[in-house]
């Protein structure tokens, strides 16, 4: 993990792109979370998401509704995507 951080940073120090920034920034906050979730108290994960949202929690039951919006969401901008490629034949030598 740590290699692929200097890595990005390093591209980030050629170009200065502001993304690459923000992708070394967000790989060493994991990072540095998974570190410190390996050498946590003992606690495994799935006890500590047991006490934070436990069973009757309002989380619990809006997730269907959640992941169906976004499954209509995603499917829906692909197909509409699809359809707008070609209706209008965009970048039709893509297709190669």
């Amino acid at each position: 993990m740590l290699a692929f951080v200097i890595a990005v940073l390093s591209r980030w120090w050629r170009r200065k792109r502001a993304y690459l920034l923000a992708w070394a920034v967000g790989l060493s906050m994991f990072g540095i979370g998974s570190f410190a979730e390996a050498f946590s108290a003992g606690v495994s994960l799935a006890e500590q998401y047991k006490e934070i949202m436990p069973k009757g929690a309002w989380v619990w039951a809006m997730t269907p509704l959640f992941n169906i919006y976004g499954l209509i969401a995603l499917v829906g901008g692909a197909v509409y995507s699809a359809w707008l490629f070609w209706r209008f034949r965009i970048a039709c030598g893509r297709a190669s």
